[in-house]
């Protein structure tokens, strides 16, 4: 229904969606044989309501709570991707581990040695 649609499902990590492993079972059953890009949106460090992640990580410039957990997977599923040819966008907000910039740095460097 979404290919059809030309959409692409997003990976969401929000406090309100289901863990980022279910996600990526489902992505693959909505793949079928043709998987498409990799679209993922971490958002918010599982546990935590916006306005107090917020408050936790202001102002934004380490990592307060890393969620190596989360970062594995992702980077798993991005070197994954990255063979399968498919492309990738991935985007941190501030409130996924305290200061987005850091998050995506620590991420790339997984990928990078998932990827090998």
């Amino acid at each position: 229904m979404l290919a059809a649609a030309e959409v692409r499902y997003c990976v969401g990590l929000h406090d309100r969606m289901p863990e980022v492993e279910r996600q990526a079972v489902a992505l693959r059953m909505l793949d079928g044989d043709s998987p498409g890009p990799l679209v993922v949106r971490w958002n918010l460090h599982r546990g935590f309501l916006y306005q107090a992640a917020k408050q936790r990580y202001e102002p934004f410039d380490r990592l307060v709570d890393e969620d190596r957990e989360t970062r594995r997977i992702l980077a798993r599923m991005a070197a994954d991707a990255f063979r399968a040819k498919q492309k990738v966008w991935i985007t941190a907000n501030n409130k996924a581990e305290g200061s987005a910039p850091l998050s995506l740095l620590k991420l790339a460097h997984e990928i990078a040695q998932a990827i090998g």
